[in-house]
């Protein structure tokens, strides 16, 4: 029997219910208490090879190709206690925060030969002042003579003796230092994570204005693109795709908070207090609330403006402020758990980025009119992409031309439109997302989620899932038609079933019943405001969410090809996050209504895609595709079709000109190569366009394609597609 060599790290977070989590970004209340734990978790080893002889050598390596992620979960005590560790994987860390009942996790550790490390105040196998490198080193040391006969004596010595090695990386010097704070906490984490120790200086100094945080963000982020650059992942490459190196992170609130009820207890002062805390969290638009007024002074210390000058001043924030704070502290460990564990940058957003919902509100409802207008749609489109240019700095728009591995966005801000040399950001790179809200949901989103190997053989079987009426027309049957029409092209490498369903419990079943990767859902969906989000099966709607204890098992692979199904103007309640809390990997979502021929041949086109193009993309690259790579090509071939047909619908271009380029612009997308949009420009400038007019002609297709209205939800770069003979390799 062979030792696991991950170490598991277990958070106990007692029940609660779900009305009980934190008002307003939805954290488990003890969860924020605990954040603590998640940032000393992040300073320790994932496994026991890390900080070994050998370890050492190649760990930011590993980490940058997703290859040495930190397993760390939030666990109820009732999972905690009820599971059974295989004595092949002895190194689980519990860590018991106060108030809960210690001697039943030490009576659970005994019951598993006493090899699960309870970490604890005191009482436990370690406390919480020894929950160091040294101390864990001497602990799981202990661990290894607990290992039953089971275990080869060879595997408990190399264990024994990889253990015994930890040291960390050797100290390096920055060149620089930076003052203390959660908005570059991350970056400081992986910094140090990388040898370059002692990179704060104290606290940073008090500063409303946001370029003083802007500068730190954008100095740190720079010396881990260097580092990364430095480092040669060549080797590891060959076999796994580098992690992302930016994520742009946007900690966000409900966006119902306004409405929240001042509690009837509180007396006439108190409510103002309340009203004022709670306009303050809603409005902030930087890094730090400012006190602007009397009020502002009151609701935010406790004290009137007039006594701030006073020498010893009792402060007293308002419990919304004190509540915020917890959150933002949970939000940022987290973080630092996360860009640790792939070696990557974190450029914290000023809030302002989450004030530009009214200008997406006022284009979503431009959107869904019944006769929107292509120029207008343009109009409203800029206006979002100018307030998004105005809320992020334009020193972070640097940071994301400058990423070479991709851009994951941790916000609920509709950074993917944001503007970089004329595309929308999410077209430019390769752009994940993960929300932020719910809170819970976006916690166990960033905590470990090791690559999901899948071969070609896992795509031969895809279930698309009919929700469409009978007398659905024009729609029904369009979706197997637009398939029907490349299936030729792929030679029976892909089998479709379509299902149909009309009820809670025909989803259900599809879903159960299916053993393959994709699921494509082709139908209707829908989302009132103040409402969750809906799929309709037939003429039954029905919420994602309430589905959690009944579906047992989801694929890691979901394409909503519905209508808002991560609607851009509602709460976070939507069908595409419903999936994601039900265990999948990642879903396909849409903002805005979809037209039901366009989306079709979308989905027949990736599916083309998996069949025609991944083969021979695998064996060129002679590395495994990520799903993220895969569906932003076929975005940024969206993109391109919709561009040429424009310009052939307003005669600037013949079919012959628009069959020539397309085929052009989708040999550079697929090679792929910088910016394939400029080249395709300069193939047609060639035949005599003015660019001026190429660039407002490409700006008003952009904001009429179905493009904008595409998210890729999730995790989708963990998903690897190899071939294989590769998959003893891409295990390294």
């Amino acid at each position: 029997m062979k030792i696991d060599p991950r170490i598991f790290y277990l958070i106990v977070v007692p029940d609660w219910r779900p009305e009980d989590a934190t008002p307003l970004q939805g954290f488990a209340p003890s969860l924020c208490q605990n954040e603590w734990m998640i940032r000393a978790i992040a300073a320790l080893p994932s496994t026991i090879y890390d900080l070994s002889d050998r370890g050492r050598r190649a760990l930011i390596q590993r980490r940058m190709t997703g290859g040495r992620t930190i397993h760390w979960h939030g666990q109820t005590p009732r999972v905690v206690l009820s599971s059974t560790p295989p004595e092949e994987t002895p190194f689980w860390v519990v860590l018991v925060g106060e108030h809960l009942p210690l001697t039943d996790y030490m009576d659970w550790s005994k019951r598993n030969g006493s090899r699960p490390t309870i970490v604890a105040e005191q009482g436990g196998h370690l406390s919480f002042s020894d929950f160091t490198l040294e101390g864990l080193r001497d602990r799981l040391l202990a661990v290894c003579d607990l290992l039953p006969t089971t275990v080869a004596a060879e595997d408990v010595v190399e264990a024994k003796t990889l253990i015994a090695q930890w040291k960390k990386l050797d100290d390096r010097d920055l060149g620089y230092k930076v003052g203390g704070h959660n908005n570059v906490a991350p970056n400081v984490y992986v910094l140090s994570s990388m040898g370059f120790e002692n990179v704060c200086d104290g606290p940073m100094k008090v500063s409303f204005d946001i370029q003083p945080h802007v500068d730190q963000i954008v100095r740190t982020t720079r010396s881990i693109y260097e580092e990364r650059e430095r480092l040669d992942v060549r080797r590891l490459a060959r076999f796994l795709k580098p992690t992302f190196d930016l994520n742009l992170f946007a900690p966000a609130i409900f966006p119902d908070v306004l409405n929240m009820n001042v509690p009837a207890s509180l007396g006439h002062e108190e409510r103002e207090r309340f009203i004022v805390a709670r306009r303050m969290v809603q409005d902030q638009t930087g890094y730090s609330y400012q006190s602007r007024t009397d009020a502002h002074a009151y609701a935010l210390l406790g004290i009137k403006q007039r006594e701030v000058e006073s020498e010893k001043p009792e402060i007293s924030p308002h419990p919304l402020f004190r509540l915020r704070r917890d959150e933002l502290w949970l939000g940022t460990a987290c973080m630092v758990a996360f860009a640790v564990s792939e070696a990557s940058a974190v450029a914290r957003l000023p809030n302002a980025v989450n004030r530009t919902a009214g200008v997406v509100h006022n284009f979503a409802e431009h959107y869904r009119s019944r006769a929107p207008v292509t120029r207008k749609r343009l109009r409203g489109f800029q206006e979002v992409q100018n307030s998004l240019a105005r809320a992020v700095p334009e020193e972070f728009i640097d940071l994301i031309r400058e990423s070479r591995a991709g851009v994951r966005i941790v916000a609920d801000a509709h950074l993917e439109w944001l503007d970089v040399d004329g595309l929308p950001r999410g077209v430019r790179k390769d752009v994940t997302r993960i929300p932020v809200t719910p809170g819970n949901s976006f916690v166990d989103y960033v905590s470990a989620h090791p690559p999901v190997l899948l071969t070609l053989k896992d795509f031969e079987h895809v279930l698309v899932i009919n929700a469409m009426k009978d007398d659905d027309e024009p729609l029904r049957g369009v979706m197997q038609q637009a398939i029907a029409a490349f299936e030729d092209d792929w030679e029976n490498q892909i089998r479709i079933d379509y299902v149909d369903v009309g009820s809670e419990e025909d989803l259900i079943a599809a879903l159960n019943n299916f053993d393959g990767s994709l699921v494509i859902f082709d139908g209707h969906g829908g989302h009132a405001p103040g409402d969750a989000g809906k799929l309709y099966l037939k003429d039954t709607p029905v919420d994602v969410w309430m589905l959690k204890d009944r579906v047992k098992k989801v694929p890691p692979i979901i394409l909503l090809s519905a209508c808002d199904t991560h609607a851009a103007d509602r709460n976070h309640a939507t069908a595409a996050n419903g999936f994601l809390s039900l265990g999948t990997r990642t879903v396909l979502g849409s903002v805005f209504p979809l037209k039901g021929f366009d989306a079709a041949v979308f989905i027949a086109r990736l599916l083309y895609r998996v069949a025609a193009f991944l083969p021979d993309e695998i064996g060129r690259r002679r590395r495994p595709i990520t799903w993220a790579e895969l569906v932003s090509g076929m975005l940024r071939m969206l993109l391109l079709t919709d561009y040429l047909r424009h310009l052939m619908a307003v005669g600037l271009i013949s079919e012959e000109v628009y069959i020539a380029v397309h085929e052009e612009g989708n040999r550079w997308i697929n090679l792929p190569v910088p910016d394939p949009f400029e080249r395709v420009d300069q193939l047609l400038e060639q035949r005599g366009l003015d660019p001026r007019r190429l660039r407002a002609e490409r700006a008003l297709a952009v904001a009429n394609s179905s493009v904008i209205s595409y998210l890729r939800l999730g995790r989708p770069e963990t998903i690897l597609v190899v071939r294989e003979e590769m998959l003893p390799e891409a295990h390294i």
